[in-house]
């Protein structure tokens, strides 16, 4: 079914929101439908009729929390077909300002942190007590990035990770200060090839600062050739 998007709407639904850059339009789809979007991906989408459950793999929006691109980066997912520049914004995208909403009415999506790591990344420079960012999973399939160090490597002071989506895909990211912001998880979900750039500073007992790190590092069993 392809959705209905009438630019007059998106006039007033500019002040809607605070978040620059969204406008919120609950009608891009027909009269007597509603949109769903993918879990395992940034851009899946689909329209449903009002009342009938989404297909597997499909979630609802939390209502109110249909937004569009006003200006959309170059290269991002067309989403009509009446030649308007109106992009629909699927929650899974880093870019999407409402995902708390979103896992308080779907907690099967948030991250779990005691699942067991589908694969760990050894930072460099290697050694017995190297730093690793380990790929755990959460119930529907997404992956969720953490890193993890033995304690007695010393104290975390800065953590960076970036996680992207080859050929110019989404980009996701979280940064911190400190050990519990270092071991927060970040979840992407991406069903494309996925790379991963990494810092971690630690500080050992005697004051010196060593900086691990990964660089464009692939996520196995995300890529066909890896």
């Amino acid at each position: 079914m392809k959705p209905v998007l009438l630019a007059a709407l998106f006039l007033v639904a500019g002040a809607l929101t605070g978040c620059s850059g969204f406008e919120i339009n609950e009608a891009i789809c027909s009269e007597g439908e509603e949109p769903t979007w993918a879990v395992t991906n940034t851009v899946g989408a689909m329209c449903v009729r009002d009342g009938e459950s989404p297909q597997a793999d499909f979630a609802r929006y939390p209502r109110g929390r249909v937004p569009v691109w006003i200006n959309p980066p170059e290269g991002y997912a067309h989403r009509t077909d009446d030649g308007d520049d109106l992009y629909n914004v699927n929650p899974n995208d880093p870019n999407y300002p409402w995902w708390d909403e979103v896992v308080a009415e779907h907690p099967e999506f948030a991250c779990d942190g005691a699942s067991e790591p589908l694969t760990e990344i050894t930072m460099e420079p290697e050694g017995k007590l190297s730093p690793q960012v380990s790929v755990l999973h959460n119930s529907v399939g997404n992956r969720c990035f953490r890193f993890d160090w033995s304690e007695n490597l010393g104290t975390v002071v800065r953590s960076d990770l970036t996680v992207h989506e080859t050929h110019n895909g989404p980009v996701w990211e979280k940064s911190g200060l400190d050990h519990n912001a270092a071991r927060q998880l970040l979840r992407v979900a991406s069903d494309s090839c996925m790379t991963v750039t990494a810092s971690l500073h630690v500080k050992d007992t005697d004051g010196k600062l060593t900086r691990y790190q990964l660089s464009q590092a692939r996520v196995r069993h995300t890529c066909n050739d890896y």
